[in-house]
């Protein structure tokens, strides 16, 4: 806050805020990392080896656009494709609708759809709260999503409405710097004081957090003199979520966008596909959590082009690894 303070961080807030409305959208399509197994592994035991991202999240933050101003309605029909087209240049948020959805490899041991996330769903065949196939499907998603889902699955027929834009652009510099401040000291106390390494990791994950914190929370009000346990904890009839909104708007501390969270998570995803078409040809995808998969054979060639690319983005942001103990972070 006093780094956001110092750098006027709450006025590009006010830019980027959304309405109460757009606010619920977001919080419709923010969903959490991908944690997956592969479902045809079943009483099988043999050798695994682990990649995973080194700070994936703080990683986002620093070499991805993001949404650069409140979002405006788009109101003519848009296509899937010509969403996918603005995709590069414009974040987006909208209400995704399928007809006959499933696999394009119905033997992919990863399907992405999150089930829970799904405002209706008919006919769903669903592998451990994601969609394998389905009859009908409504979810809110982002333009990330949307990437995603068209190289995994297909459709009979697809519906893009309440379609909302905004111009991406890089995150304030001051936000960046602070990330990258704080992944240079936990790597820099790596093998040192374990407090002290343990501190500074939960701060810069809290970077993330901080951009995802629900900015209003409901008001409950407590009745002990019930005994039906529906009616002890009640919202409170006069709490008007609109007008605490606003209030958190209005804030001088109010300097992180919820939106920023929900791009996070929704590219963390999408690099977790990139990253899976690192497994040999002859190796088998067994386990993913958020950040990390776990297979039984990497193409090490295939590694080796993938975090040159990301390091290539680190270097154009003007940003440097982090040299520590002869070995590059």
């Amino acid at each position: 806050k006093k780094r956001g303070k110092k750098n006027k961080a709450h006025n590009h807030y006010l830019k980027v805020a959304p309405t109460w409305e757009g606010q619920m959208k977001s919080e419709m399509l923010y969903h959490g990392g991908f944690t997956h197994a592969n479902r045809y592994i079943i009483n099988w035991v043999n050798k695994a080896e682990c990649r995973d991202f080194a700070s994936e999240y703080p990683s986002k933050i620093l070499l991805e656009k993001f949404p650069g101003h409140a979002f405006t309605k788009y109101d003519d029909e848009i296509t899937k494709d010509e969403v996918l087209d603005m995709a590069d240049e414009y974040a987006m948020k909208f209400m995704f609708s399928a007809k006959n959805v499933r696999l394009k490899d119905p033997m992919s041991p990863m399907p992405s759809i999150q089930s829970y996330k799904c405002l209706h769903k008919d006919g769903a065949v669903v592998d451990n709260g994601r969609i394998i196939s389905a009859d009908y499907i409504t979810i809110w998603w982002c333009e990330e999503d949307l990437k995603l889902y068209d190289e995994l699955y297909t459709a009979d027929e697809v519906w893009i409405t309440n379609l909302e834009y905004s111009h991406k652009e890089y995150l304030p510099k001051w936000f960046t710097d602070l990330v990258y401040e704080l992944f240079r000291d936990k790597t820099m106390l790596k093998g040192g004081d374990a407090v002290l390494y343990q501190i500074r990791k939960a701060m810069l994950n809290a970077m993330y957090g901080c951009c995802v914190q629900k900015p209003v929370k409901e008001t409950i009000k407590e009745n002990y003199i019930t005994t039906d346990p529906r009616e002890i904890y009640k919202i409170a009839e006069d709490f008007k979520p609109d007008e605490e909104y606003e209030k958190h708007v209005k804030k001088f501390s109010s300097i992180l966008p919820y939106e920023w969270g929900c791009w996070i998570t929704a590219m963390a995803q999408r690099d977790i596909f990139e990253l899976s078409k690192c497994i040999a040809e002859d190796g088998t995808w067994l386990y993913t959590d958020t950040d990390s998969i776990y297979a039984t054979k990497w193409d090490e060639k295939k590694l080796k082009v993938y975090n040159q690319k990301q390091i290539d983005k680190l270097h154009a942001r003007g940003y440097e690894g982090i040299f520590y103990k002869d070995k590059m972070y």
